[in-house]
C-alpha cells in the first residue's frame, strides 16, 4: 500500500492533465469553483458568484436534445442496449430473476453449478457490457474525426476497430450503418 505522502505526489502529477481536460471540456473557472464549494465545502473566492450547474441529462433526455438525424438514430439504437444492460442495476423483472439465480440463498440459486453460473454471467452480462464499452470508445473516437480530419493515424485506428465491431456484433453493424461509416467517409 502506498504511503499518504506518495499518494499525494501521484495525485499532484494529475493536476495539469486534469486542468487541461477541464478546459477542453468547456468547464469554466466559475463552474470549477462552484463544484469545489458544493462538493468539497471550500468557500467561494471573494467576489465570486456560484454558477448554476444543471443536472447531467439522462440518455433519454440527451436523445431529445440531439438535432443531427444520424446521431439521433444511432443513439436510439444504442438506447436499447443501455436499457438492457441497466436492467441489472434497476428494478425490473429481469434482474430479480438473475439475482435469484446468482444468489445461492435463493431457491433458484441452488439449481446451477458455479461453472454454469459463471458461463451465464459471462454470456448475459459481462460479455455484452464489454462489447458495448468497446463500441462506445470506438464511436467516441470516430466522432473526433470530425474535429481532427487530417489525423490519418486516428482514422486508421478507428477504421480497424470498426472492422472488428461491424463484423462481430449486430449492434456494431447497426451503429456502423447509422453513423460511423459516414463519419469515416466510407460509402
Amino acid at each position: 500500500m502506498q504511503k499518504p505522502a506518495t499518494l499525494i505526489v501521484e495525485l499532484d502529477k494529475q493536476l495539469v492533465p486534469l486542468e487541461e481536460l477541464r478546459k477542453l471540456a468547456g468547464v469554466t473557472e466559475q463552474e470549477k469553483t462552484t463544484i469545489r464549494c458544493e462538493q468539497l465545502a471550500e468557500p467561494l473566492p471573494p467576489g465570486t458568484v456560484s454558477a448554476p450547474i444543471g443536472q447531467f441529462p439522462t440518455p433519454g433526455v440527451a436523445m431529445r436534445l440531439i438535432r443531427d438525424p444520424d446521431r439521433k438514430r444511432m443513439l436510439r439504437r444504442l438506447y436499447f442496449e443501455y436499457q438492457s444492460l441497466c436492467e441489472f442495476v434497476h428494478f425490473s423483472t429481469h434482474p430479480r430473476t438473475f439475482k435469484g439465480i446468482f444468489d445461492n440463498r435463493e431457491p433458484f440459486g441452488r439449481l446451477f453449478t458455479t461453472a454454469q453460473l459463471e458461463s451465464m454471467f459471462q454470456k448475459e452480462i459481462a460479455g455484452p457490457a464489454i462489447w458495448i464499452d468497446f463500441l462506445s470508445i470506438v464511436q467516441s473516437a470516430a466522432e473526433f474525426i470530425v474535429i481532427y480530419p487530417a489525423d490519418v493515424e486516428l482514422r486508421r485506428a478507428v477504421i480497424d476497430a470498426w472492422t472488428v465491431l461491424e463484423e462481430k456484433t449486430i449492434i456494431g453493424r447497426a451503429v456502423w450503418q447509422f453513423r460511423a461509416k459516414k463519419l469515416l467517409g466510407i460509402i
